[in-house]
């Protein structure tokens, strides 16, 4: 059960993690890009989070726990306004689900924390 294990650091990736590109980052740039309320993430352990932008494009990616489950969130735009304004969408995933994408991969060494969590989770 994930309340047993000992969750990994929060990792914030892209927008979210370059204070020369992107203000405010971490938390702070999470909550005021997806217009929420820091209420709202008050429950909830940030596994990985990243915003990457190219152009007038961009796309968002929240993993978390919340309640002892994985929750996820994809969010897009295609203008200069940002993420939509309803990007803030969690859905409850599994371990597998998030282990098939190749996450690993594509975030590499700063993904190994999250990727040894799930690959326990998934064992359970």
């Amino acid at each position: 059960m994930i309340n047993e294990l000992e969750l990994p650091s929060p990792v914030y990736l892209g927008c979210w993690a370059d204070p020369h590109h992107w203000n405010p980052t971490g938390k702070e740039g999470l909550l005021a890009d997806f217009g929420i309320d820091s209420a709202v993430l008050e429950p909830c352990s940030i596994l990985i989070a990243e915003y990457d932008l190219f152009n007038y494009e961009g796309s968002a990616f929240v993993l978390f726990v919340k309640d002892g489950k994985l929750y996820e969130v994809a969010a897009y735009h295609c203008s200069c306004f940002g993420l939509e304004e309803d990007g803030w969408k969690p859905e409850e995933t599994t371990a597998g689900a998030i282990l098939k994408r190749n996450l690993l991969k594509k975030y590499g060494e700063s993904f190994l924390p999250i990727y040894n969590f799930l690959k326990i989770l998934e064992g359970q």
